[in-house]
């Protein structure tokens, strides 16, 4: 579920950068870009879309922060183990926690590598009219 979310995710930055930029998305015969190549999976779960606005164009986490990722995701893979808990405690609706992909930490601060900042580019106002028509419905 999580991968289809990351190739949604891409598949908008594409869109996103090739609107800011003079790039020409490669396409398939049909029009739709074509996304073929390497994508990462587990390595890159975990790691953030944007990255933090504190971060500025530091693309790399330092130690400590490596750290707590690391000390993050170690939790999660207890609390995935675990096979009973109190009755009343985490209480809700959907898929076991455990059914999510874990990835290994890395020191990438976030998916978007370009802008250098790594966060989204302001939509066009193309793209703001687009979006509007798409959620009228």
């Amino acid at each position: 579920m999580k991968s289809a979310f990351v190739l949604v995710g891409s598949v908008l930055l594409v869109g996103a950068l090739a609107a800011q930029s003079r790039y020409n998305v490669p396409r398939t015969p049909w029009g739709d870009p074509d996304l073929q190549g390497l994508w990462p999976s587990n390595d890159m779960q975990g790691t953030p879309y944007e990255r933090p606005e504190n971060f500025g164009t530091r693309a790399q986490l330092n130690d400590e922060e490596l750290k707590a990722r690391q000390s993050a995701t170690q939790r999660q893979a207890e609390t995935d183990a675990e096979t009973t808990f109190k009755q009343g405690e985490r209480v809700g609706i959907g898929a076991p926690a455990n059914w999510g992909e874990r990835g290994r930490p890395t020191r990438q601060a976030s998916l978007i590598v370009d802008p250098p900042d790594g966060r989204f580019p302001p939509m066009t106002a193309d793209g703001e009219r687009r979006s509007k028509e798409a959620y009228s419905t």
